[in-house]
């Protein structure tokens, strides 16, 4: 009777180990990354969060990750706002990523970082390509004469192929007037 007892015991010790390794388990988890047209997105990371557990969605913007339930799946792309999904009982989730716009007036690239332009203390001027193609001009300095406010240039001198002097602020101006040239 004790063994009998011992073997019962044993047997129903091993099936509830069993079944809570079966909840346990990971599961294969499919779906399509898209945007708000319906197109897949290539190259998304889908990443269990909080781990290293991974991948990117295919050319198609398919996806296959093993995951467990009940864990977070994070959806994330450059140009788009990341998505959290709670994995539950289903094994397929699609997903649609919203586009992330953002304002880039207000960001200026310095030659030494980018800056917002509110928090910049220098005066700040661009010229478009479109605007310096449209006249023909025998140097850059002269494709940009007349373009910009608080910009002066003259040329050097009459002589052909002489180079142009380019003042911010005025001639009037004291101490260095030179511009900073990013290209």
């Amino acid at each position: 009777m004790k063994n009998k007892l011992i073997k019962t015991a044993a047997i129903c010790a091993l099936a509830l180990m069993g079944s809570l390794q079966a909840m346990a388990q990971a599961k294969t988890l499919t779906g399509q990354v898209s945007d708000t047209g319906g197109q897949g997105i290539p190259g998304v990371s889908v990443i269990e969060k909080g781990t290293t557990n991974g991948t990117i969605t295919n050319i198609d913007g398919n996806y296959n990750l093993s995951v467990e339930n009940g864990k977070t799946i994070v959806f994330s792309f450059i140009g788009f706002s990341n998505r959290e999904v709670i994995v539950g009982a289903q094994s397929v989730i699609n997903i649609t990523l919203l586009e992330e716009t953002t304002d880039l007036n207000e960001v200026v690239v310095v030659g030494y970082g980018t800056q917002k332009k509110s928090d910049l203390s220098g005066a700040v001027a661009s010229v478009k390509q479109k605007d310096i193609e449209a006249y023909a001009t025998a140097s850059a300095g002269e494709a940009l004469q007349g373009r910009m406010a608080g910009v002066e240039i003259t040329n050097s001198s009459g002589a052909p192929g002489s180079g142009v002097d380019i003042k911010i602020r005025g001639t009037a101006t004291l101490g260095n007037n030179t511009p900073l040239y990013i290209i």
